[in-house]
């Protein structure tokens, strides 16, 4: 999620503002390689400062660590399953228009989207129709929707018969599409 406004904080934290091993040692290593070269300088101005090798090798590792780092925590949202919500000692019924569904995958709630004005752009499509999803406040925070859950209303406009739902997340990722089976009213 792109950030209201930035904080130099940013550079110790991850993008839930939470701090980050990855983040502190890219920032340290090469803050001390840029204040080395920077002293080299000023000491013989007329000449390119001569980086240690060690210096150099120590701050490809921190640049690799780091970006190892971003790329593990930038996954792709996932559904893995699509139940109808039925209540306790219900029989299982097939999933009808007006019927609420919990979507069941991984990285529904990005980084950093955890205020409700990122939270209401959270969208799940069900065939041609985007259906809002709607948010559940709880005490810190929200139970719908979240990183592993969503729930949401199957609309009177979306036909019976076989149907892809998919999820837009609030950064806009879309995750994969499954297959449900509709049935009329």
């Amino acid at each position: 999620m792109r950030a209201e406004r930035p904080r130099a904080a940013d550079l110790l934290c991850d993008d839930a503002g939470r701090g980050s091993l990855a983040d502190a040692q890219y920032v340290l290593v090469s803050a001390f390689a840029v204040l080395f070269a920077a002293v080299r300088l000023i000491r013989r101005p007329g000449e390119l400062p001569q980086l240690p090798w060690a210096l150099v090798i120590l701050v490809v590792l921190s640049a690799a660590a780091y970006l190892a780092a971003k790329c593990a925590e930038g996954v792709r949202p996932v559904i893995l399953s699509v139940v109808r919500v039925q209540e306790t000692g219900t029989p299982d019924a097939p999933i009808r228009t007006g019927d609420d569904i919990e979507i069941r995958g991984a990285g529904f709630v990005p980084p950093g989207a955890a205020t409700p004005a990122h939270l209401t752009r959270t969208v799940v499509r069900i065939g041609a129709v985007h259906v809002q999803v709607p948010l559940v406040p709880a005490q810190g925070g929200f139970t719908n929707p979240t990183d592993t859950t969503l729930t949401v209303p199957v609309p009177a406009d979306v036909p019976p018969g076989w149907t892809d739902v998919q999820v837009i997340t609030a950064s806009g990722a879309v995750t994969n599409r499954v297959v449900i089976d509709v049935t009329g009213s």
